[in-house]
């Protein structure tokens, strides 16, 4: 059976007055609950260096599991009234680009490349055990 991690997004304004943008949504996981299978996860995972690891177990992080995603759908369309679009991604998930360079995590791109980042509140009524932060190009 195929296993599969998730990426939610939503089209809106970041602020009021702003033009629409995709926003890609991620959980903001604290160190000491990063407890996921990781060599399930990353493809050949065995082979990458410490800090490509690293940088993977950071990019990895940034998908949501299914109940994860189901508890944020709730809050978003429920609470927010913002529609969210999904991207299934399967696993072990590629951590490397075309050029075999590590992918970043977005939450190390903030304020490169024209990264911006939106913070949601309302936190303890999502259910989750984590922040959820939005990250958009303008």
């Amino acid at each position: 059976m195929e296993s599969y991690l998730y990426r939610p997004g939503s089209v809106m304004s970041p602020r009021e007055g702003d033009l629409p943008v995709s926003i890609v949504w991620i959980p903001l996981r604290a160190e000491r609950i990063r407890v996921a299978p990781y060599p399930m996860l990353i493809k050949n995972y065995e082979n990458l260096s410490g800090s490509e690891t690293s940088i993977a177990k950071g990019f990895v992080d940034e998908f949501f599991s299914l109940t994860e995603l189901n508890q944020f759908r709730v809050y978003m369309e429920n609470e927010r009234k913002i529609v969210l679009t999904v991207e299934r991604i399967s696993v072990p998930v590629e951590c490397r680009d075309g050029d075999g360079l590590p992918f970043v995590p977005f939450r190390c791109r903030e304020g490169e490349e024209g990264w911006h980042s939106l913070c949601l509140d309302g936190r303890d009524r999502m259910d989750l055990p984590f922040d959820i932060v939005g990250y958009y190009r303008l």
